[in-house]
């Protein structure tokens, strides 16, 4: 035999000369004394019988024995967007759902592809929908369905995947892949963080600053309300159409086209980040500083003397600081929504931990899920703290005279955390890139940075000019 196996070409001759024969409906006869078996050293078949036969036994052997072309493929598709090991992930699942569906829509029990492993490994990859094949399987699949025949397989290094299965299989696998393997849209998310102390009379920094909040986002200011075209055309960097300014200390001086500032200077601008992510991807802003506090104490046996212990402390550093986390949902029609975590915290008091002064950490979190349209201004506040701070009079040390014109005094403030956001969905290069471009022009290093951006790709980069 030159390409099938022996002892199966005996069974298929066996099987094939029991069956009765198209014409007469009898089985086939073979002549008395005919007889034939495998040789599995050798991989022959030795046939006894009448000369007569010969003919026909060397047509029906050749045929049988002749190569045929395999049942499955294996290919790999690149992915350009998309990781491996999470889409080969999802397409075992589906795979495993549809032929699991199948089989018991058929109420055989077949056993489904992958069941044994539906999560990819990625340090040692595994086939993540597997099984026996079947002949039968595979041919009684649909062209729009999966056989039992499917091998997902992700490669990390090179971010493709790996597939086998029929032709039909095949065709599936990459029309689903392309379909999934797509360029994912990206928001710039612009961001403002005040802090506005509040009097007696304000009952949040929203109301104190004369704004007027609807379904979290900006609709007026100073009783004027902001055009749709005004909300949508500018950045929350100091431009038209009715948003914060920012000078160059850092102040809340007022919104461009009113006549409204802030009274009493009672806010001021803690930082002006700006962020960009891909659609459910989620994005953090952190704005404070990294402080050690004590985890935990261990004591040990003092060697120096044969009495006493030796403490030590286990210190790691703590993030404390103002934190905004942002996951936005992209709609093709520029619609954002927004889910935003704010956290805040800061340290109120300080305690004496084995003779170290650590801090308490006072904190403050909310969570929101809000929707716009690209370039519209969302406000959050809420976040409301009080503060007593104690003053001390400067005849307070002198006797008697302290009494009379008062010692000290507390005094209670109240301050508020405002933050305006602005999703701005990316789809222009050109655009989107003007925002960017102006804030590099203001800098110092604007012509050496813009030599930089403005040249052809291949071209070398001119030297800096000499001052």
């Amino acid at each position: 035999m030159t390409n099938a196996v022996a002892t199966d070409l005996v069974n298929k001759l066996t099987a094939l000369l029991r069956t009765p024969a198209a014409t007469g409906g009898a089985p086939f006869r073979l002549s008395t004394g005919t007889s034939f078996t495998a040789d599995e050293r050798t991989n022959r078949i030795i046939l006894m019988g009448s000369a007569d036969q010969h003919e026909f036994f060397d047509k029906l052997i050749n045929t049988l024995d002749s190569a045929s072309a395999p049942n499955t493929k294996t290919d790999v598709i690149a992915l350009r967007h998309s990781d491996a090991t999470q889409v080969a992930t999802m397409l075992t699942q589906l795979v495993t759902g549809q032929v699991a569906a199948a089989t018991k829509a058929s109420g055989t029990s077949k056993t489904s592809p992958g069941a044994r492993a539906a999560t990819p490994v990625v340090a040692a990859p595994v086939a993540v929908a597997a099984a026996a094949p079947s002949a039968a399987g595979a041919a009684q699949a649909g062209a729009d369905e999966f056989s039992n025949t499917v091998t997902v397989l992700p490669d990390v290094r090179s971010n493709s995947i790996i597939v086998s299965g029929t032709k039909d299989d095949l065709r599936l696998l990459r029309d689903l892949i392309e379909k999934v393997d797509g360029l994912l849209p990206q928001v710039r998310v612009e961001v403002v963080i005040a802090e506005v102390t509040l009097t007696d009379s304000d009952t949040s920094g929203i109301s104190s600053l004369n704004m007027t909040v609807t379904n979290g986002k900006l609709t007026s200011i100073g009783g004027t309300f902001l055009s749709a075209a005004g909300a949508n055309g500018s950045s929350l960097g100091g431009l038209a159409g009715g948003q914060a300014t920012i000078n160059s200390s850092g102040n809340l001086t007022g919104i461009i086209g009113l006549a409204t500032t802030p009274a009493k200077n009672d806010a001021r601008i803690l930082s002006c980040p700006a962020i960009t992510t891909t659609h459910n991807k989620e994005a953090t802003i952190f704005v404070g500083e990294s402080l050690p506090v004590i985890t935990g104490v261990t004591s040990t046996a003092n060697t120096s003397s044969s009495t006493g212990l030796t403490t030590s402390s286990t210190v790691s550093m703590r993030d404390i600081g103002i934190q905004l986390k942002v996951l936005p949902l992209i709609g093709k029609d520029g619609a954002v929504q927004l889910q935003v975590s704010q956290s805040v915290e800061d340290i109120i008091d300080h305690v004496m931990v084995d003779g170290n002064s650590q801090p308490i950490i006072g904190r403050r979190t909310t969570d929101s899920f809000v929707s716009a349209m690209s370039g519209e201004i969302i406000v959050l506040g809420g976040l409301q703290r009080r503060q007593k701070i104690k003053s001390t009079s400067r005849l307070g040390p002198i006797p008697f005279l302290s009494d009379l014109f008062g010692g000290s005094q507390s005094d209670e403030t109240r301050t508020e955390l405002v933050m305006f956001l602005r999703p701005y969905v990316l789809t222009n290069t050109a655009a989107d890139n003007i925002d960017g471009l102006s804030r590099v022009d203001a800098s110092s290093l604007g012509p050496e940075a813009r030599q930089v951006l403005d040249r052809i790709p291949g071209q070398p980069v001119a030297a800096p000019a000499k001052k």
